[in-house]
């Protein structure tokens, strides 16, 4: 409940300064164009994909108007990239992913999302490169437990999408074995590694542990996980349903969605 309370109270704020920027600053102001970015996010947060792209592409109109803005750029061209990542077409988010390139962005960044793209390409030689090289960027830094987690996760979501299945098992161990020794925010972490493991158990039709997994998540997810990955858990059910042919219960699920 608190959760969707945060969301609703993050809609009225996007949308009270966008209003309140156009009043005072004019509809073609940088900082109109910021708003818009805002409620932007917000959509993409909560799955919402036309309303979301609706908001870019007006702050897009207003960066044209401010081109000498690069803060309104790069989170112009930040906010493109998520979205399109949240869609899942990796392509139109490498021409995003370029452009911020170009600008000026850290080797830690560019390194994880352009292996984070690639693997979505389902170029397995080329995404490793870079998450080789992002992996030394950040093996060294202090305090790097659940950065490291991460990037074991994408990897083994990777391996799992391409079915190089010795390689998913050797991703997912390492990420279960960094996972246990965090402390904080663990809980909000396991959701991540579960959505892995859940395509993977349908994928392999290993249907008890897909539902066992799918209920860990639902669980984890109705205490500390965040309103839009109830929608994901939802598709999870869609998929894990389909694959059992219980034709009730996945259009119970499908009417959900």
């Amino acid at each position: 409940q608190r959760d969707i309370q945060d969301y609703d109270a993050a809609l009225k704020t996007a949308n009270y300064l966008i209003n309140a920027s156009i009043k005072y600053y004019g509809i073609n102001h940088p900082k109109t164009g910021f708003a818009y970015i805002a409620r932007a996010r917000y959509y993409t947060d909560i799955m919402i994909p036309d309303l979301a792209k609706k908001d870019l592409d007006k702050a897009y109109e207003i960066y044209n108007q401010n081109k000498n803005d690069s803060d309104l750029k790069n989170n112009l061209l930040t906010s493109y990239m998520n979205y399109y990542e949240t869609i899942e077409q990796p392509y139109q988010k490498m021409k995003y992913l370029e452009e911020l390139i170009s600008s000026g962005v850290s080797q830690e960044f560019k390194t994880k999302e352009l292996g984070k793209v690639y693997s979505k390409m389902k170029n397995v030689k080329k995404a490793e490169e870079y998450y080789t090289q992002y992996f030394e960027i950040i093996k060294d830094q202090q305090n790097n437990k659940e950065s490291l987690f991460k990037y074991h996760v994408l990897l083994a979501e990777m391996y799992q999408e391409t079915k190089n299945l010795d390689a998913y098992n050797t991703e997912i161990n390492k990420a279960e074995e960094i996972l246990s020794n965090i402390g904080d925010r663990k809980n909000e972490l396991e959701i991540l590694l579960n959505n892995v493991k859940i395509q993977y158990f349908i994928d392999m039709k290993q249907f008890n542990c897909a539902l066992s997994t799918l209920e860990r998540n639902e669980e984890l997810i109705s205490k500390y996980g965040k309103e839009y990955q109830k929608k994901n858990i939802i598709q999870y059910y869609i998929d894990y349903f389909r694959e059992q042919k219980d034709i009730k219960k996945f259009n119970k699920f499908l009417i959900t969605e």
